[in-house]
């Protein structure tokens, strides 16, 4: 029961997640959706941010078919009976709107100040701002995090397995080195941007630690 709790709470971080790596991949780029222009960064950071979305947005299964990390994990939600009803309308709800349209009465008490300050850095429209969130408060701290899942895991649940692996392996050997080295590319140095990015690297972990402080208290999961 307290995984299925767990696993209902935690998926929208795991959407928001989504939600980073879709505004990286977006303002990397340029405004316009029907013409190819050159990137507004170097072709080298934009290879790095290309890999990491393949990843992200269409990673391998175990039966060799892809789908998104988000997609991977309704499945293991599903597998261990979680109710992925709740996740489901919101994204349905929210599909052809703007992320400033979204109600965080929406996201369930738990994940809500996460996603609110994920949503927040997205709002700065600054690329550095919202790498730091990504780097510091996901991709460096995240395989930590789900080893001891992993290690605390006693059901068969073998999606879920597969999904927290997957991330211990790609954010702990490529995606996590990745942005650290993509982020100092974007900062050039440039000690506003360092700034912004030490700054907003403390909201990312202040918000981390709300997540699984409420989650802990809520779902009686301990992490």
């Amino acid at each position: 029961m307290e995984l299925k709790n767990f696993m209902e709470n935690h998926v929208f971080a795991v959407w928001d997640f989504q939600c980073l790596v879709k505004s990286i991949k977006y303002l990397s780029g340029h405004d316009s959706p029907y013409m190819w222009m050159p990137p507004k960064i170097k072709y080298k950071s934009l290879r790095l941010i290309n890999e990491i979305i393949l990843d992200e947005e269409t990673d391998v299964l175990p039966n060799g078919d892809y789908a998104s990390h988000l997609d991977m994990y309704r499945m293991a939600m599903k597998e261990v009976g979680a109710d992925t009803t709740a996740i489901d309308k919101f994204v349905r709800k929210y599909s052809d709107n703007s992320f400033l349209d979204i109600n965080l009465q929406d996201v369930p008490s738990p994940a809500k100040e996460f996603v609110r300050v994920t949503l927040q850095a997205i709002g700065t429209r600054k690329l550095h701002v919202i790498l730091s969130v990504f780097t510091y408060g996901r991709e460096l701290i995240i395989p930590d995090m789900f080893v001891k899942i992993l290690d605390d895991l006693e059901i068969d649940a073998p999606m879920f397995r597969y999904y927290l692996n997957r991330h211990i392996e790609l954010d702990g050997d490529e995606h996590g080195p990745a942005a650290l080295e993509l982020l100092e590319q974007i900062i050039d140095g440039d000690e506003e941007k360092r700034r912004e990015v030490e700054e907003w690297k403390v909201k990312a972990l202040d918000a981390r630690n709300t997540l699984w402080r409420e989650l802990n208290a809520s779902t009686n999961w301990t992490i």
